[in-house]
Parts: C-alpha cells; sequence; structure tokens
C-alpha cells in the first residue's frame, strides 16, 4: 500500500493539507516519535486551526508537547490513559500581543477545539520567549470546550483563566 503525505498504515484516511508526519517526530528534542500514536481526531482538528490562521503553526520540540505517560494524571497528552495522543502544545507564527493571542483563540473556536490552553511563558525552538497554546480533543467537550491559562500571579506560575493568561502574552 502506498503511503501519501499526511497518511500511515495505522492513520489511512488521516489526510492532511498543512502537517506532515514528520512533525510529530520528538526524537530530536528527547523525545519520541508519536505519529502512529496520534488521535486521528486531533490531527484533523490541528489541520483545521492551520487552514483557518492562515499561517505556520509548529508542534512544540519539548519532549513532552505531544505523548506522555501520566498514568495519575488526566491529561490530553496521556497515552496509557487514552490509547492515543490527544493533544499538541504548539506555537503559532503570530505577533506576540494578547490581541494576536485572543485571535487565535478564536480561530481555536471556530475550528472547534475542545480544549485549549494558552502559556504566555513558553520559549519556542529559537530561545525566544513566545505563547504556546495546548490543542487538545476531548470527546466529552465538543460544543462545549474547556478554556485555561498559566499566568504568573505574585512570581508563581498559576492555573488560571484563559483572560488572565492572554493579558501576559509579550510581557518579559
Amino acid at each position: 500500500m502506498s503511503e501519501r503525505p499526511g497518511e500511515s498504515s495505522e492513520l489511512v484516511g488521516t489526510e492532511l493539507n498543512y502537517f506532515e508526519p514528520s512533525e510529530f517526530d520528538l526524537t530530536n528534542s528527547g523525545g519520541e516519535d508519536w505519529w502512529d500514536r496520534m488521535s486521528p481526531e486531533l490531527l484533523q482538528l490541528l489541520d483545521r486551526v492551520r487552514g483557518i490562521h492562515g499561517d505556520v503553526i509548529e508542534i512544540s520540540p519539548h519532549p513532552r508537547a505531544l505523548g506522555r505517560y501520566d498514568t495519575h494524571r488526566s491529561s490530553d497528552h496521556d497515552v496509557n490513559r487514552h490509547g492515543e495522543v490527544r493533544a499538541a502544545d504548539v506555537f503559532p507564527r503570530m505577533e506576540q500581543t494578547p490581541e494576536a493571542a485572543m485571535r487565535f483563540v478564536d480561530v481555536c473556536l471556530e475550528a472547534g477545539v475542545p480544549a485549549i490552553g494558552v502559556y504566555p511563558h513558553w520559549t519556542n525552538r529559537h530561545g525566544e520567549r513566545q505563547v504556546g497554546f495546548h490543542i487538545g480533543y476531548r470527546p466529552d467537550r465538543i460544543g462545549n470546550p474547556a478554556r485555561w491559562g498559566v499566568a504568573r500571579k505574585n512570581g508563581e506560575l498559576q492555573t488560571t483563566a484563559i483572560a488572565s493568561a492572554i493579558n501576559q502574552v509579550g510581557q518579559a
């Protein structure tokens, strides 16, 4: 059987317009190649988000940006719990402003993403501070997306309302 870009024998039918299987291989940064364990629904969500966003969206190079083995947690990333990777941490190409971050959240909502996290304190693959986003597939949250952020409060990172995290985008 011949494979096209965006397909593997395990993910036949998951045709992607904007992502290649190699983008889900984090072995160069100490992670794993997660392509064969990616949720087809998550892949479709990522592709829709990229299409609506109209610009590059990079998968974070962090070793835990895709799959994890966190059996004690309820993470969308937890392969043990879900049997597949249901979340990706990403860096969209965009201005580093609260307004641009809110527009990207709106893009995610338009695409039907059921779990959206905002992390204004992350560092991209170039060593630059850049807002990162968690894009997750939660079948129980379709039409009622979970939204959260992580923001600094009194010098500590805390889970917070998405608006608080967005307000910190672009701050040093």
